[in-house]
C-alpha cells in the first residue's frame, strides 16, 4: 500500500484511523489542506476509514458557517456510497467545540457519526482502541 504524506506534517494512519493534529489558526485554507489529504488517503485506500481530528493545539480558529457547510458537504458528497464511518473531535476550548457540532449539525444523519469530546478516552471508546494509540 502506498502512503499519502500530509503536507504540513500533522496527520497518520494507524490501526484504520486517520489522525490529525493541526497546529496553528484553523481557517478556511487550513480546513481545505486537510480535507483534501482527507480525501487522499480515502482515495488510496479504497474505503472508508475512522478519523479523530485532535483540535487541541490549535490556537484559534477563523472559520465561517458557510466555510464550515462547504466543508460538510464535500464530505458527505465524498463517503455516500460508503459503509459507516467515525469522525471524532478532541478539542480543549468551547469555540472549538462550538466548530465541531456545527459541523456535526450539517453531517445529520446517514454514514458519517460524528462525536466531540474534551475527553481522549470517551473518544478512545467510540473507535473501539487503546486510549494510548490516540496519544
Amino acid at each position: 500500500m502506498g502512503e499519502v504524506k500530509c503536507p504540513l506534517n500533522f496527520g497518520s494512519f494507524r490501526e484504520g484511523i486517520l489522525f490529525c493534529r493541526p497546529t496553528g489558526r484553523m481557517t478556511s485554507e487550513l480546513a481545505d489542506c486537510i480535507l483534501d489529504c482527507h480525501e487522499a488517503h480515502r482515495e488510496l485506500l479504497g474505503h472508508p476509514y475512522d478519523v479523530l481530528y485532535d483540535f487541541r493545539n490549535l490556537s484559534g480558529e477563523d472559520m465561517s458557517f458557510d466555510k464550515i457547510r462547504e466543508i460538510a458537504s464535500r464530505r458527505i458528497r465524498s463517503v455516500s456510497d460508503n459503509p459507516p464511518c467515525k469522525v471524532c473531535f478532541l478539542v480543549s476550548s468551547p469555540h472549538a467545540y462550538g466548530m465541531a457540532r456545527m459541523y456535526q449539525t450539517l453531517i445529520g444523519h446517514g454514514n458519517i457519526s460524528v462525536h466531540i469530546s474534551f475527553d481522549m478516552k470517551e473518544l478512545a471508546a467510540i473507535l473501539g482502541v487503546d486510549e494510548l494509540l490516540l496519544s
